[in-house]
């Protein structure tokens, strides 16, 4: 799993960990603050990208991991890969509103809501953002994943309107 995390499976020069350490500002996000504040509250202070350091901690299970079962370790490392394909989601948008990139809001909805073609993948609402919503509201008998794509498709609309 940490082969594919640093180096990536499908895609030659993407992965998860690029997800995970992608620079913002470096890529020319302007407004920072979404990016800042969960930095501000889950940086562990050791100078490395916060979703990164996670990952490679529950991973290996050892730093702010050490001590832990490998079963707590594992199921850390799932959780937080979710978080990381989220905030590459948000990421994405962000870039599709600063910059009037079309593109970019495909991908927000690719990171966010996964695969939705069966003959290209069967695993339809299996391990994103979205797949998780899903199965909450289907625990509280909420919408809000529907929520999330009205959003997600009135955003797009808002920007084809504007440009």
């Amino acid at each position: 799993a940490y082969e594919i995390y640093v180096n990536g499976k499908n895609r030659e020069g993407k992965s998860l960990q690029g997800m995970a350490t992608k620079d913002w500002a470096g890529a020319g996000i302007v407004d920072l603050s979404d990016y800042d504040a969960f930095a501000a509250l889950f940086n562990q202070g050791d100078a490395e990208p916060f979703l990164d350091s996670y990952n490679r901690d529950a991973m290996n299970c050892d730093r702010s991991f050490a001590g832990q079962t490998p079963e707590m370790c594992k199921i850390a490392a799932k959780k937080n890969l979710l978080c990381t394909g989220l905030q590459y989601a948000q990421y994405e948008g962000m870039k599709a509103t600063q910059n009037g990139d079309e593109k970019n809001w495909d991908e927000l909805f690719a990171f966010w809501n996964g695969v939705y073609d069966p003959t290209i993948d069967d695993r339809i609402n299996s391990g994103t953002p979205g797949a998780v919503q899903a199965s909450r509201d289907s625990d509280f008998d909420t919408k809000f994943r529907d929520a999330a794509l009205q959003a997600i498709i009135d955003g797009q609309k808002a920007f084809k309107t504007s440009n």
